[in-house]
């Protein structure tokens, strides 16, 4: 996924904006470096489900359906993920003792969704509402070779956006603080990574860059829609062709 930002020594309100762009890894990291030679390791401030289901938005605003849907699915199972142990890290477990539990689900999407659905009716004491229908959808289309059309897959975006503003509303609603501190452990990485990076090229800095992600369920928002979304998305590409 490329990451596109600005270059934040030679972007000088009110000038134009100097652009730069990198490959985001695992890690949600770039290296960036401007026109005018200037470095930056580039951290993508938001959580894996948010930036992933970002490059699911442009891949459907690009017409590539199919990616589209593929890359929207694994945004709704790193949200599956990111409750599952934000629910565990507020019922006390450690974090090195979460990351053990989950390396052994990793390789099973089944699994995974069912550690989900345990978690989430432990933190709500509702069952999470499976869509057999749409998850038919999905497997044909990454496993069959099934070439989703344009309505099929803004269907498709439309419930996994919905899914995951109720899995990330949830958390900010009611496990904040165990949703910052994991995130905080998520950024332990970066930092090391700087370090090594910076022992090579000391004239590397570090910057944060945004998405189209949204402000999940916030405080002033309107509910997010798939089509929401696009037009944002529209509007950053707009912007960066300025």
């Amino acid at each position: 996924m490329k990451v596109i930002t600005c270059c934040h020594k030679c972007t000088i309100s009110p000038g134009a904006a100097v652009m730069m762009s990198g490959d985001l890894d695992n890690d949600l990291l770039a290296i960036c470096t401007c026109p005018n030679g200037h470095r930056f390791m580039v951290h993508q401030a938001h959580s894996a489900p948010e930036v992933i289901y970002s490059a699911g938005v442009r891949a459907f605003a690009a017409g590539f359906y199919s990616e589209s849907v593929v890359t929207l699915s694994a945004a709704l199972e790193r949200a599956y993920e990111l409750f599952t142990k934000v629910f565990l890290l507020a019922s006390g477990k450690a974090i090195a003792d979460i990351a053990t539990y989950w390396k052994d689900l990793e390789s099973s999407s089944e699994r995974q969704l069912g550690a989900f659905c345990s978690a989430y009716f432990c933190a709500t004491g509702m069952p999470w509402k499976t869509a057999p229908d749409r998850a038919s959808f999905r497997n044909k289309v990454a496993h069959k070779g099934y070439i989703a059309t344009s309505e099929k897959a803004h269907d498709y975006g439309e419930y996994v956006t919905g899914s995951i503003n109720a899995i990330i509303g949830y958390l900010k609603t009611h496990y904040n603080d165990a949703l910052l501190l994991y995130l905080d452990s998520c950024r332990v990485v970066v930092y090391r990574r700087l370090e090594e990076v910076a022992r090579r090229d000391p004239s590397i800095e570090l910057c944060f860059a945004g998405t189209t992600a949204i402000e999940w369920n916030g405080t002033g928002y309107e509910k997010p829609t798939f089509d929401s979304r696009l037009a944002a998305n529209s509007a950053m590409i707009n912007q960066l062709n300025c």
